[in-house]
């Protein structure tokens, strides 16, 4: 009975947690005051579920590289490929490295590193960064890339108009962009995407996704696929969010412990690691923790609707 109880209220404060793993911060959702909730049974409810889309969307605004773990080496291979003499310089087509691998692995802060290093900024005239996910609408894409580039809003609607706008933005000059989380299977949209970026003297594509398929259809240099954090990565990422301001011998044994288990099943996997850390953050009954434990997972999938690789918890 006490265990049901304790995964009940899991998953209450799992639906009021909400982490975007590309701003880097926890954002925790408050319940609505005692007044408020009188009102109606549903404003309570209305006040836990998170919206989903804001969520998602990503930008390149890194909050703090000190609570990002195992990934300079990955932004280290990664800008040196891109900066090497025979990389830069696509003739024909336009320089593509994608960023491959399974949701939660933080293939978006990878990215947002790369973007940020000083390297990059220091060699190329624009920086792009655009949010495109599963509806791989042209139009749209390129009017936010122009949109980026001028600091302005493009209104143009016709595709025709919106690829000469480009073109013309682009022109001679030395261009960075990066898609964010593509799905378009479709090698004729991709082609149509790039092709008014050939008017730049140099551009450069980032590209992250899940799927292997779309990393053959863009790349035209070998794809990275960032690994998982090691134990002790993922420990040190999980210390910084569950017991925040502190030294690890100031924290009670017996949740030390227990932390370590929970980053252990986690099995490397950033998303996860950031997940139930937020949601234990101040937390110290130990009874709270065991049930994260033993049901973090499976509350996690419920509170979310979703039923992801990243967290399967075994």
């Amino acid at each position: 009975m006490k265990s049901s109880t304790l995964s009940r209220n899991l998953g209450m404060r799992l639906t009021g947690v909400r982490w975007g793993l590309s701003r880097n911060v926890p954002v925790f959702t408050m319940a609505p005051s005692a007044s408020a909730r009188s009102l109606s049974e549903d404003d309570g409810e209305r006040w836990f579920t998170p919206d989903i889309i804001s969520l998602r969307q990503t930008s390149s605004f890194v909050f703090d590289e000190n609570r990002i773990f195992g990934r300079d080496k990955d932004k280290d291979l990664i800008v040196e490929k891109l900066l090497s003499g025979e990389q830069r310089y696509g003739g024909t087509h336009v320089p593509v490295m994608a960023i491959v691998g399974m949701e939660g692995l933080g293939k978006t802060t990878l990215a947002q590193l790369v973007f940020n290093d000083l390297r990059m900024r220091q060699s190329f005239d624009n920086h792009v960064w655009v949010y495109v996910s599963e509806r791989f609408d042209i139009n749209t894409i390129t009017r936010n890339i122009i949109n980026s580039l001028t600091n302005r809003t493009c209104h143009f609607t016709e595709l025709a108009d919106l690829q000469e706008k480009l073109a013309d933005e682009v022109k001679d000059k030395v261009v960075l962009l990066v898609l964010d989380d593509v799905w378009n299977e479709r090698a004729d949209c991709w082609e149509l995407l790039c092709t008014p970026m050939l008017s730049a003297r140099i551009c450069q594509i980032i590209l992250t996704t899940r799927s292997e398929e779309v990393a053959r259809l863009v790349q035209t240099m070998p794809s990275h696929r960032p690994s998982c954090l090691s134990f002790d990565e993922g420990w040190s990422m999980f210390k910084q969010v569950a017991f925040p301001g502190k030294k690890e011998f100031d924290n009670p044994t017996n949740l030390i412990k227990i932390g370590k288990s929970i980053v252990q099943k986690c099995k490397g996997l950033p998303l996860t690691i950031m997940k139930l850390g937020s949601m234990l953050c101040y937390e110290t009954d130990e009874n709270i923790w065991d049930d994260v434990l033993e049901n973090g997972f499976c509350s996690l999938k419920e509170s979310h609707h979703e039923n992801s690789p990243a967290l399967d918890f075994s």
